[in-house]
């Protein structure tokens, strides 16, 4: 059976693409390879962001895909050029402290869906839910604003 695609999920999904292929091959082929991290984290909610992310990233011939869970990201941190959230505007609150140590130490940001950050959760007796503190804290740090 063939899934119908919504013309939102169609132009989310061309924009995704077309980003990655922008920025990812941009990178000049004389340097290293772009080391991108990507937080993919099981059963966590995708808000916004096109759902073959992970492919399109892994399809870039100038850069090199990891694939890190929140557990991951919160314990190491994250060692890459690009980070890259799956998930849209949805993420783990635990790797809330570790992104921002990224951005602050000049790494970079690739966003698919919705407001970067715009909703926290945390994993409570097999759920995830929404730590609105959360999210405001690291927009505000980052100097993300919502308007409206």
């Amino acid at each position: 059976m063939t899934r119908k695609v919504t013309r939102r999920e169609m132009l989310i999904e061309s924009a995704a693409l077309s980003l990655a292929a922008t920025k990812l091959s941009a990178f000049a082929t004389d340097r290293p390879q772009l080391r991108v991290c990507l937080l993919v984290e099981p059963n966590l909610p995708r808000e916004g962001a096109p759902t073959n992310l992970t492919a399109l990233l892994n399809g870039s011939a100038h850069a090199t895909i990891t694939t890190r869970d929140a557990a991951t990201i919160a314990s190491q941190g994250i060692d890459a050029d690009v980070f890259c959230n799956s998930h849209g505007n949805v993420y783990p609150a635990e790797i809330g402290d570790k992104v921002y140590e990224f951005l602050a130490r000049g790494g970079s940001l690739f966003h698919a869906g919705g407001v970067p950050f715009g909703r926290a959760v945390t994993r409570k007796d097999s759920a995830w839910t929404s730590d609105e503190k959360a999210a405001t804290t690291l927009r505000e740090k980052l100097g993300i604003h919502v308007y409206g």
